[in-house]
């Protein structure tokens, strides 16, 4: 259970990377608007 929690936590952590990179690159003023 806990090894399957923080697979699941890391792969969240990885998806949140790779949004992040995207939003700078293409809208960094739509997130600021937000």
């Amino acid at each position: 259970y806990i090894y399957a929690a923080m697979t699941f936590s890391a792969a969240i952590e990885g998806l949140n990377m790779l949004v992040r990179r995207a939003r700078r690159k293409k809208a960094a003023a739509q997130v600021y608007a937000h």
